[in-house]
């Protein structure tokens, strides 16, 4: 008489059969989500903008890791500490429900002048002085603070980042807080938000 194995309610996964005749479940990995997309519920606003009609924060969650025309960028200027009262530049995401999130990807330009390849993760600049150089994620907690993550960037010299947290957040609304490019003003291509 074959053995009859209880499985946790709730578990999903693909059964397969071995050699044997034995079921073997294998759990399904969850895909993770970018909850950041405007194609996802997302929707990007910003503290300041260079000109909000050509250069729209909207550009950063559009899922378009180029940069073939200006419309691809969110641009703000005098974006390096010391910074006047009330002035640092912000790229705010709202997500569409509270969500566990894990993971942040920020991309900048990777180089000076117009180009249609997307750059993979974590992958170094290859020209230019149009990038931004400093950032720190954020979230509001449920007290309305913002919080820092443990994606705080200083120096930096990639065009598309991907960090990880160690432990998830859950949260609806997330910030870009900008804190240096290396002309003094910043652009960013794409900030996305990511968990399961």
């Amino acid at each position: 008489m074959p053995e009859v194995i209880l499985l946790e309610t709730g578990t999903s996964g693909v059964l397969t059969e071995d050699g044997a005749g034995f079921l073997l479940m294998e759990e399904a990995i969850p895909t993770p989500i970018n909850y950041a997309l405007a194609a996802n519920g997302g929707v990007a606003t910003a503290s300041r903008s260079l000109d909000a009609a050509a250069y729209p924060p909207s550009a950063a969650n559009n899922g378009v890791k180029a940069y073939p025309n200006n419309a691809e960028t969110w641009v703000v200027l005098n974006v390096n500490a010391p910074f006047p009262p009330n002035d640092q530049a912000f790229l705010y995401i709202t997500l569409s429900a509270a969500r566990s999130v894990s993971q942040f990807g920020i991309a900048t330009l990777k180089q000076d002048g117009f180009y249609t390849d997307e750059p993979v993760a974590n992958e170094t600049l290859c020209t230019g002085g149009l990038h931004l150089t400093g950032y720190t994620v954020q979230y509001k907690n449920s007290s309305g603070a913002w919080i820092d993550t443990t994606v705080n960037v200083t120096g930096n010299n990639l065009a598309y980042r991907k960090a990880e947290l160690a432990t998830p957040i859950t949260g609806t609304d997330f910030r870009l807080a900008i804190t240096g490019g290396a002309d003094g003003h910043g652009r960013l291509i794409e900030f996305e938000v990511w968990g399961t």
